[in-house]
């Protein structure tokens, strides 16, 4: 069998070195967070970088990197993109939960219309 390049192989042990993309995150750790940390991993899963999300927020681009770590390490992850799938499979359990934007809930909904 042939391996692509570039795809790590097993580290030692025969465990992968890098940290898998879905690890298992308690309900109860999204709790965890502030509000502001909520509306950190929503700007995160959205795609936006340090510098974007520091204008949204009013803060540094340094602070956010921060902000972010901090997140991670509530929340028991390792990676933004961690971070993101978390994020998206969230929004997908709880669909009473407001999106990031939350436009799109709002755009389907046009009064007198059944």
């Amino acid at each position: 069998m042939i391996e692509a390049e570039g795809t790590p192989g097993p580290g030692p042990e025969g465990v992968s070195a890098d940290p898998p993309l879905q690890p298992d995150v308690s309900p109860d750790r999204f709790a965890s967070l502030s509000s502001q940390e909520h509306r950190l991993l929503n700007l995160v899963a959205d795609g936006l970088t340090d510098r974007e999300i520091g204008e949204r927020m009013s803060i540094s681009e340094r602070a956010v990197g921060k902000y972010i770590e901090d997140m991670l390490d509530k929340l028991g992850l390792q990676t933004r993109t961690q971070a993101i799938l978390f994020a998206i499979n969230r929004a997908f359990q709880s669909p009473d939960l407001p999106s990031a934007t939350g436009s799109e809930a709002e755009a389907q909904e046009t009064p007198g219309q059944s």
